[in-house]
């Protein structure tokens, strides 16, 4: 019994019986899914059968973005969860205890609300509220063991005085190379350059003033080993007796699966005070020319300097916000993107669009207005960064139901791939990469344009697009290269008649009333690239998901005689870019390293893991972690510090790992 399906009731028992003794009836028998199975295999012959390949079909695709909190902070809790184990298994391994137990509640609270109506949006109002609530504690707590974990290890290391602030910058991910820091930094003098608000301007972090508006808010950022960079000031409040500020700086070989130490002198102007080049509202950076309109504050004209290719379809601009209004009378509006009584850009900027520029970044800042809403926008450009950021303040005021239009908000990138070209829509989805509809459908599908009738209210127009669900990052590439875009908590992409759509948020209206109320940050970003997805977009994208997580040292940690651990280190690394580490931990039931890895390119590997200590023994595991029993699984070998094993195409490899 339950909401679809489950256990059986003593009535389905006594039927099943009846039916049984029925004469003439066929025999029915209580058995399990394994002998089910069993007995099926000796039936099956797959060649003479109808096979499905690739994925089934996409439905609900309202699911993908309805009850924004709750999309918002699964991806969160999911990412923290990765941190603190990560951050938690290295401090396992130089003797520390391992907070099993509380990552495991927290870890329950999270699939919990992973539930079928929960994580989809589809649930009543009280139901979303909790699961909300629920969320919000598993985050705290999962924040809380991933903070105390990296100071613990951040404890070891020795500083120098004289220098300014130290800082200790992780990189989770294990694979090198150019990354984007940012540093909260605490200071009893306000940064050089800089007037920054008041902590009682809840709004005001960003809101960071040039005390001398002929030089930017640069401050100075050195490491460990001398080398300088350039760093801006962006954002910061006072926060008595002192102020609270964040620096933002670009290195360009953090250490794979490592860290780094830098020391940050916020009274010191910074090594480098020139502002991105920008005239004729153009910017050039090192790897893009970009074109803004100064009515919109949208780009208008995306160069890629490499290959001086165009992104911008002709007389359109980037990130238009797009409302559709949901029909009235459509149906399951929490399950279903129904068809639109009325589609309209988001028009008209509210005040000046403001620009401001610095040595790491400028900013474009914009805002709009629609019905009882305000979208807040601001596109970060960075001078040495091939991405570009979108940071957008939304507050949403608009609510949907049965008997009402249903607002719907999209952000839109019109992309130019040239006249002829074959284009792909290739997505990250768990696991994988893998190729997905645009223009509606896929050819050949059983539900194409034709076969939908408009009449019906219980389908899907055929002008809405296909909506489908992407992690990490969508991608329209041809062979040549290709327009990425990532969103950190959102889900439902669309790619059709040459624009890139981003489900920003819906007021469905049933069978909750008010899904999304008030304000919400949403975080997404675009990389334009030469070649296909396999030449550095995977990581890219899983460095916007998981960026560098910089902290400062605890203050005991500063005058510390036993402090034994190098100034920065590689510690957590992988030999081959078409392998992901997607989990380190403690096992569950033993005391041995977990590490999960997946191959993501569909090709043979044989790959090498490095990790601190001496690696001593290694072992293959199954998902649940039991010792894997397949006979053509290869075995995973210790190598110096490290495991070496052979990976079939998208294999997910589970190592259990002995470290001393």
């Amino acid at each position: 019994m339950g909401d679809h399906g489950g256990g059986p009731t003593r009535q389905n028992i006594l039927d099943v019986h009846a039916l049984d003794a029925k004469p003439g009836f066929p025999a029915v028998k209580f058995t399990t899914a394994e002998n089910f199975f069993k007995a099926m295999e000796k039936e099956m012959d797959i060649a003479g059968r109808p096979t499905h390949e690739g994925e089934m079909g996409f439905i609900f695709e309202g699911c993908y973005t309805n009850v924004a909190e709750v999309k918002q902070y699964n991806r969160w809790c999911e990412n923290s969860l990765y941190e603190s184990e990560w951050f938690n298994s290295l401090d396992w391994m130089r003797g520390w205890r391992y907070p099993q137990r509380a990552l495991n509640n927290v870890w329950e609270s999270v699939v919990f609300n992973q539930f079928h109506d929960i994580i989809p949006g589809s649930a009543i109002f009280e139901s979303n509220r909790e699961s909300v609530g629920r969320y919000i504690e598993a985050y705290r707590q999962s924040n809380e063991l991933r903070d105390n974990a990296m100071l613990d290890y951040a404890s070891g290391i020795p500083y120098e005085k004289g220098l300014g602030q130290p800082i200790v910058a992780f990189n989770v991910q294990p694979y090198g190379g150019k990354a984007i820091v940012e540093a909260d930094i605490f200071s009893y003098e306000q940064p050089w350059n800089s007037k920054l608000s008041s902590w009682t301007n809840y709004y005001a972090y960003g809101n960071v003033t040039r005390a001398d508006a002929s030089m930017p808010t640069t401050v100075y950022v050195r490491d460990a080993e001398g080398r300088e960079y350039p760093a801006q000031v962006i954002g910061g409040k006072s926060f008595p007796p002192g102020w609270r500020s964040t620096v933002q700086f670009v290195v360009d070989d953090m250490p794979a699966g490592g860290y780094r130490t830098f020391y940050v002198d916020v009274q010191k102007q910074g090594v480098d005070n020139r502002e991105i080049p920008y005239a004729d509202n153009t910017f050039e950076t090192d790897y893009y020319k970009i074109r803004i309109n100064p009515a919109t504050g949208n780009i208008t004209s995306l160069i890629d300097k490499e290959d001086g290719r165009e992104y911008v379809k002709s007389g359109e601009e980037l990130n238009t916000f797009r409302m559709y209004l949901e029909r009235k009378d459509g149906s399951m509006k929490s399950w279903l993107i129904n068809g639109a009584d009325k589609v309209e850009d988001v028009t008209g900027t509210v005040g000046k669009v403001e620009v401001t520029n610095g040595p790491v970044r400028a900013c474009v800042k914009s805002e709009r207005i629609w019905g009882r809403s305000r979208i807040i926008s601001r596109t970060y450009i960075y001078r040495s960064y091939p991405r570009i950021d979108y940071d957008v303040d939304v507050h949403w005021l608009e609510t949907g139901s049965d008997t009402t239009t249903s607002p719907m908000l999209r952000a839109v990138f019109p992309i130019s791939m040239g006249t002829g070209v074959e284009t792909k829509f290739m997505n990250g989805v768990p696991f994988n990469v893998v190729e997905r509809p645009h223009d509606g459908f896929w050819k050949g599908a059983a539900v194409t344009p034709e076969s939908l009738n408009p009449e019906d209210p219980s389908t899907v127009e055929r002008r809405f697009g296909q909506e489908v669900p992407v992690h990490r990052f969508g991608d329209v590439c041809d062979s040549r290269g290709g327009f990425a875009l990532m969103a950190r908590t959102k889900y439902g992409y669309t790619y059709d008649n040459g624009e890139l759509r981003l489900t920003l948020l819906r007021a469905a209206g049933n069978p909750d009333l008010y899904p999304n109320l008030g304000l919400f940050n949403i975080q997404y970003a675009i990389c334009p690239h030469t070649g296909d997805w396999t030449g550095g977009l995977m990581q890219l994208a899983e460095r916007y998901t998981l960026p560098v997580r910089a902290t400062e040292p605890r203050s005991t940690s500063l005058e510390n005689p036993g402090a034994d651990l190098p100034t920065e280190a590689s510690l957590v690394s992988i030999d081959k870019t078409n392998v992901l580490l997607t989990s380190m931990k403690k096992g569950e039931d033993g005391d041995f390293l977990v590490v999960r890895l997946c191959e993501m390119e569909g090709k043979d590997t044989e790959v090498t893991l490095s990790l601190p200590g001496e690696v001593v023994s290694a072992e293959r595991l199954d998902l649940l972690e039991f010792v894997l029993e397949d006979g053509n699984a290869a075995p995973a070998e210790v190598v110096d510090n490290g495991v070496k094993v052979a990976m079939k195409p998208h294999e997910i490899v589970t190592l259990a790992i002995n470290v001393e």
